[in-house]
């Protein structure tokens, strides 16, 4: 298994990964999206590959904040099923903390959804502390695609 960037070859399966956590996300937006990511200096994409292909992701990206220094924060990572509880998403986080590392920020940061109790014993095994409970509020801005 390695680690490695992500490329537009990729996405095909990166699009059946995300369905796995419940995202419905079709091949032409992944694609779309890529290229707005990948345009930008701010983040980096990287899969996991295995035998089978990629069996994981992980997106990290630089956030800024007037209220908070320069940070980066895991936006997104999902491993198979089948492949979880094997160390990949401990490598998938060890990349995006590298690549953090690399830019000069001093932390990473990553939001889970709250149902998701492996999420929480998983990120807490590997050093990341939990420190705030919050409400995500959104409102649909229609005509704005």
């Amino acid at each position: 298994m390695i680690i490695r960037q992500m490329t537009h070859r990729d996405l095909t399966q990166v699009c059946g990964l995300c369905a796995e956590l419940g995202y419905t996300v079709s091949p032409t937006e992944i694609a779309e999206r890529f290229q707005w990511i990948t345009a930008s200096q701010g983040n980096a994409l990287a899969v996991a590959e295995g035998k089978d292909g990629v069996i994981g992701w992980i997106h990290v990206a630089t956030t800024l904040a007037l209220t908070d220094n320069v940070r980066a924060e895991i936006v997104g990572i999902v491993v198979t099923e089948a492949h979880r509880r094997k160390g990949i998403g401990k490598q998938l986080v060890h990349f995006a903390e590298e690549w953090a590392r690399s830019r000069r920020h001093a932390r990473i940061r990553v939001r889970s959804q709250a149902l998701r109790e492996n999420s929480k014993e998983f990120y807490n095994e590997i050093g990341y502390d939990l420190r705030k409970i919050q409400n995500v509020f959104v409102k649909e801005l229609r005509g704005n695609s």
